[in-house]
């Protein structure tokens, strides 16, 4: 994948996380829960903020964690500069620019905010809310996992 795309789709990933985060904010804040599917999905803005990790983890750690977030997106952009001058493998490349998308939409939230915007709420399993930016986290290492599980292993 070229770079320059590669940059461009990070940059409208990261916009698409930031500007549904502004919108739960502006619409969601303060306001009761908005049913989707009742009883399954739901826009419930989270009162105070994510000043965790995933399932709040590390709570009230939000230096720390944004510290951590924008080392991991260099970590990723540097795979992604790697593996695609190695493989020229468009999957992992997207893989890598959207985990890179998810963790750079989080650090802005971190880094300016003090907490993470989470808004999004499957009532149905009772897990707990989340928003844009974890999606990419979550599916690019869905992603990952089985471009690793289903690849071919080359001979020597």
């Amino acid at each position: 994948m070229k770079k320059w795309l590669a940059g461009i789709i990070l940059i409208v990933l990261v916009f698409f996380d930031q500007i549904t985060k502004y919108i739960a904010k502006l619409y969601l804040e303060g306001q009761n829960a908005f049913s989707v599917f009742p009883n399954v999905f739901e826009f419930c803005y989270l009162e105070g903020g994510n000043t965790g990790a995933a399932f709040g983890l590390f709570r009230g750690n939000t230096f720390l964690l944004s510290i951590i977030s924008i080392i991991v997106f260099f970590v990723i952009v540097g795979c992604f500069w790697y593996t695609s001058k190695k493989t020229g493998n468009k999957w992992l490349s997207f893989c890598f620019i959207l985990m890179a998308a998810g963790a750079f939409g989080n650090w802005i939230d971190r880094f300016f905010r003090g907490y993470v915007i989470d808004f999004l709420y499957f009532k149905l399993i009772d897990f707990p809310i989340f928003n844009i930016a974890d999606c990419y986290v979550t599916i690019s290492a869905i992603l990952l996992i089985l471009l690793v599980a289903f690849s071919k292993e080359e001979e020597e």
